[in-house]
């Protein structure tokens, strides 16, 4: 009798566990009420015509500009999104409109990311350079003679470049300069870091209206200001510069020289090379 009884309960329990897996190895009924998330990446080659000067105006999409073998524009992303490029005169256009939802009621087509990259070849300089993305920007090895970069919510990254005469802006994001050269260059963010790292700047400013200024190994050639209104001000320089810290309600510190709840520190006036930090409300501290 107990040999039955757990016999009995052995196929039970087996019973039990084939259920279960043909449950869940059964496809599930369609249920047309539900939503489904269809992707597709697309990537396409959009021009490898020669240009010297480049506008961009993207939707939604990341967009690179980088040094490489050849002239080229290529599109990775999620369809319908209309990226169109053309080269006329010299300058290189790249525009993209939104992507459109799928007009099939059930199903909801994500754009996911789009990526516009733009390659230049190797030792080239590009007259211009003008891009407004809502998305993050990044320049990498690029000489560039003058340009004009935004993106409204977005990091923006440069790395490696020669910058003359240009602006580098954010509305929403972070902005990281590294191993560069700006020349008479206005870095501007509203709401987000700027952050440089073995960086050269010869003339220029820095603006900000709420976020931190820092600056590690910097090369100051001339004057150059970084004006926040609420953030802290951090600089360390690979050259010795003279420096004038100001701050309305925070603390300075310049080397061994501190001063508390605001004021102002200045530092060898009449060095032809001179950085000069000013926050509204935050710290400033600087070392040579």
């Amino acid at each position: 009798m107990k040999k039955a009884l757990t016999l009995g309960g052995i196929l039970v329990a087996i019973g039990t566990l084939i259920t279960i897996i043909g449950f869940f190895s059964h496809h599930q009924p369609f249920d047309p009420f539900s939503r489904a998330t269809v992707t597709q990446t697309h990537r396409q080659t959009l021009s490898k015509k020669h240009f010297n000067r480049v506008k961009v105006t993207a939707a939604a999409a990341e967009i690179t500009v980088k040094e490489g073998a050849h002239y080229r524009v290529q599109y990775a992303g999620q369809k319908p999104a209309a990226v169109k490029a053309q080269v006329k005169d010299g300058q290189l256009t790249v525009t993209q409109t939104p992507s459109v939802r799928a007009k099939h009621p059930h199903f909801i087509w994500s754009r996911g990311t789009d990526r516009i990259t733009i390659t230049v070849p190797r030792g080239s300089q590009l007259k211009g350079l003008t891009i407004k993305s809502n998305d993050d920007i990044d320049l990498h090895q690029l000489h560039l003679a003058s340009g004009m970069v935004k993106t409204t919510a977005g990091d923006l990254t440069v790395n490696k470049c020669r910058l003359a005469g240009s602006s580098l802006t954010s509305d929403s994001g972070d902005i990281e300069v590294t191993n560069s050269q700006l020349t008479g260059t206005r870095v501007t963010n509203t709401s987000g870091d700027i952050d440089f790292d073995r960086v050269m700047v010869k003339g220029g400013k820095a603006d900000i209206d709420s976020g931190d200024f820092s600056a590690h190994g910097l090369t100051v050639n001339g004057h150059y200001l970084v004006n926040n209104q609420s953030g802290d001000n951090e600089v360390d320089t690979s050259n010795q510069p003279g420096a004038i810290l100001t701050s309305d309600s925070g603390d300075n510190e310049l080397g061994n020289r501190e001063q508390d709840e605001g004021g102002k520190l200045e530092h060898d006036l009449n060095n032809p090379d001179l950085i000069r930090l000013i926050t509204q409300s935050g710290d400033n501290s600087f070392n040579s």
